[in-house]
């Protein structure tokens, strides 16, 4: 990133995991209002900006706010974006109408399929009202979107989040992978993720140091709901017996043409997958251990 005022439509959409900081007084947008639909774009808000100055010398911020305090754009050195209200506040959809939203979605989607321009149809899209404006959105995604990889459109956490919460995410519908990592991934969760409508055009799953026990694996195979999973990784994490097991016997895996799983030592020399009636038609794969 490189220092500016940001304008407009030519602001980064890519918020996951950027470090963002609000400073200033806002006149158009409440700041708590701005904070909420930042972390909601995958943006890390924290609520304080003391010491803001010291955050940007040790560059612990990716991008700042300012409201209507310009004099502090003249104190920052180093790669930090700057981005006034307007723009901010337009970017993730506060000042838009429905006509600006959909312009910038088909800008978006004319663009050649990279993983970022992915990141940015998923922000555009979040915070548009669950109407008719939001289904021609979704409507007109998916149809650019048919020629992408599977791979590439990789539904962000939060969606998932949302529906194992009790509500629905109809943005999902337009994911083709989903992929979860580090642990957090508890039975209730796994259910969620494995029979939500919204994900049923999911063809690839994957876990990587989820360190899933044996009862999600479980709640994998008895729930699994998607109807055109075709691969499924689990790797990195600790396994055996009785966690494949889990997955050996759950009829619902029966459509996988690829399943990944953690290289162990099994009980007798007895791989379960391997001798899955279920799993016939899988190809089944090891993968040790990886940092």
């Amino acid at each position: 990133m490189t220092s500016g005022t940001g304008q407009g439509d030519s602001m980064d959409l890519d918020l996951l995991d950027k470090r963002v900081v609000l400073d200033g007084q806002f006149t158009l947008i409440p700041r708590r209002q701005l904070r909420t639909r930042l972390r909601g774009c995958g943006a890390r808000v924290p609520r304080s900006s003391r010491a803001i100055l010291r955050l940007i010398q040790r560059d612990r911020v990716d991008a700042l706010i300012i409201g209507n305090n310009p004099l502090l754009i003249k104190h920052i050195r180093g790669p930090v974006q700057v981005w006034d209200e307007v723009s901010a506040a337009t970017a993730v959809g506060l000042l838009d109408d429905p006509s600006v939203r959909l312009t910038r979605l088909r800008d978006l989607l004319h663009q050649p399929p990279a993983p970022q321009v992915w990141s940015q149809v998923c922000t555009c899209l979040e915070f548009w009202p669950e109407d008719e404006a939001l289904d021609l959105g979704l409507d007109y995604a998916e149809h650019h979107l048919r020629g992408w990889p599977d791979a590439l459109r990789e539904a962000p956490r939060r969606w998932f989040e949302r529906v194992c919460s009790g509500g629905r995410e109809p943005r999902l519908a337009l994911a083709r992978a989903a992929r979860f990592t580090g642990p957090g991934v508890n039975p209730v969760l796994m259910r969620g993720i494995v029979s939500a409508h919204d994900a049923s055009n999911l063809t690839q799953l994957a876990f990587d140091r989820c360190a899933l026990t044996q009862p999600a694996l479980v709640a994998l195979g008895k729930h699994m709901a998607l109807p055109k999973l075709t691969r499924l990784e689990i790797t990195n994490q600790p396994f055996d017996h009785h966690r494949e097991a889990a997955l050996a016997e759950a009829p619902a895996l029966a459509r996988l043409r690829t399943l990944t799983l953690p290289v162990y030592y099994p009980l007798n020399n007895t791989l379960p997958c391997d001798t899955s009636s279920n799993l016939k038609g899988a190809s089944i794969q090891r993968r040790p251990w990886t940092r």
